[in-house]
């Protein structure tokens, strides 16, 4: 998954946010629909970072 730019962060920064709901686009080549995916990431997942911007 690559780094890029987060344009909507809503309530990520509050901290009683145990799971982030992140959506990202894993299939351009497909129909406009079915090109993104969401997943759900813990927030105390060790590879995730937050930072304001």
């Amino acid at each position: 998954m690559a780094n890029g730019p987060k344009w909507w962060i809503t309530a990520a920064m509050n901290h009683n946010a145990r799971i982030l709901i992140v959506l990202g686009k894993t299939d351009p080549g497909e129909d406009r629909h079915r090109q993104q995916s969401k997943i759900l990431v813990p927030r105390d997942t060790p590879a995730w970072r937050l930072s304001a911007a």
